[in-house]
């Protein structure tokens, strides 16, 4: 048999023998463009409201401990399989479990992964609208002395109007795909470079200003007082859930980025990082949001509600509340951005190597066109197809439901039992070169034992 047997079997897509020769230019890059893609908007509201609501800083501890065992652990696995295989994750799987002649089925816990984070991307970009809606509206002025009522009107007047929300829509889709088409380099790296650091110096600036705002030590209590009598199992279970989605694991993200990752550098440390930066900027943000509400005595509600009604009113009823309003939506536009380039290289290179297309403009631009066509979808679910139901849910969360309760876990569950059950220890330990091996046992522990057991309480819970 020819040595290269393994890699043109029949049936085989022959692109597997054509990795990516790609790498980031510096693991700062990588960690840019990664925690970039992991910090979204669920960072900057829900985190800080559930850690308010469910025991403060004995909540941030029990979120520690999920994030240490099981969120590093999957986020690890993802980035070695990514390293290992070098191409997309359907590939990438394929590839690994040919290796050490496992079932070719395995490929189908890459695909799902992509397609998992082309359907979140698909209404994501409606929520990135938006946002980029209310940087408009505050850069114009338009929040000041704004009230509950006229707030209210402005969020259902945009859900209403279909045509200019088609409109921010295609405008950001296309800014997207445009960074995918430019390549890692200079593209999705210097977006990270420039979008990331912007995103931390102006969460520095406002919360200088929340120190400021009068509502400072009602939203540290809010967010910091160690109330062991509101942890419940569902604030256990609100934990896994929110390490889990936050540092999006099985999105296919960290297994693409992964596939850029230099041999040299440490999965471990690079993992640990961003995680830590992850967590950090959740944590300010939630310094920066509730006091800002309490200062006006308002309900730190969670949801839209609290970012497109509850914000723009404190921030018109306080003074400088419409320029600080604008840097907000402004680092809430580039988290979600960010996030958005991470959710479409997935696809895009998924598409590139499955049709063997050598043009990455031509591929970013294909895949921007079809996300964009479900972005439509998403966007008429509040309008002229409100009406319109799939088993008694419109389009938008239909598909929230189908990523968040069904395709993000079952993709995590599965990638934590190849890497810790399927792929020989041996190798893993290769890849995993750079740390101890009582670190190395510990991990392996977690993803075996540890990750199984907590995703499916996250499936189970979610589903009652």
């Amino acid at each position: 048999m020819p040595a290269n047997q393994s890699l043109i079997d029949k049936g085989m897509n022959t692109t597997l023998i054509e990795k990516t020769n790609v790498r980031w230019s510096s693991q700062i890059a990588f960690i840019f463009a990664t925690a970039g893609a992991a910090v979204g908007l669920g960072n900057i509201w829900r985190f800080p409201y559930l850690t308010g609501q469910n025991g403060g800083g004995a909540f941030i501890l029990i979120y520690l401990a999920c994030v240490i065992f099981l969120g590093v652990p999957l986020m690890m696995a993802e980035i070695i399989l990514g390293r290992h295989g070098r191409q997309n994750p359907e590939n990438t799987m394929l590839s690994c479990a040919r290796e050490i002649r496992a079932a070719k089925a395995w490929k189908w816990v890459g695909t799902v992964t992509v397609a998992s984070a082309f359907l979140i991307l698909s209404y994501y970009l409606v929520i990135i609208a938006w946002v980029f809606h209310y940087f408009l509206f505050s850069l114009t002025g338009n929040l000041n002395n704004i009230t509950s009522a006229a707030a209210q009107s402005e969020f259902d007047g945009l859900m209403n109007d279909f045509n200019y929300q088609l409109l921010l829509d295609s405008v950001l889709t296309l800014g997207t795909a445009g960074v995918i088409a430019l390549g890692i380099h200079r593209g999705v790296e210097k977006v990270a470079y420039i979008l990331f650091p912007s995103l931390i110096v102006l969460l520095g600036i406002l919360f200088i200003y929340a120190l400021n705002s009068g509502g400072f030590t009602q939203g540290m209590d809010f967010l910091f007082s160690f109330d062991l009598h509101k942890v419940t199992g569902q604030s256990v279970l609100n934990a896994l859930g929110q390490a889990f989605f936050s540092l999006g694991i099985s999105s296919a993200v960290l297994m693409m980025y992964g596939a850029y990752f230099r041999s040299n550098l440490s999965i471990a440390k690079t993992s640990l990082a961003i995680s830590a930066i992850d967590t950090g900027i959740a944590l300010f943000s939630g310094l920066v949001v509730f006091p800002i509400v309490f200062s006006q005595m308002l309900s730190p509600n969670a949801g839209p509600s609290l970012i497109f009604i509850t914000l723009p009113v404190a921030f018109g009823q306080m003074t400088g509340g419409s320029f600080f309003a604008t840097l907000f939506f402004l680092m809430l536009l580039f988290a979600a951005f960010t996030s958005g380039v991470g959710y479409l290289e997935p696809a895009v290179m998924w598409f590139k190597e499955r049709f063997n297309i050598s043009s990455r403009p031509i591929a970013a631009l294909t895949m921007g066109l079809i996300v964009w066509f479900f972005s439509v979808l998403n966007i008429s679910s509040f309008n002229i197809l409100k009406h319109a139901t799939i088993f008694g849910a419109n389009v938008f969360d239909t598909l929230d439901f189908i990523t968040a309760k069904i395709t993000l876990p079952l993709g995590g569950l599965l990638i934590a039992l190849f890497c810790g059950w399927v792929m020989p220890s041996r190798t893993l330990r290769k890849d995993l070169k750079l740390i101890p091996r009582w670190v190395f046992m510990t991990w392996l522990w977690s993803l075996r034992v540890i990750a199984p057991i907590a995703i499916t309480i996250i499936l189970v819970g979610a589903w009652i």
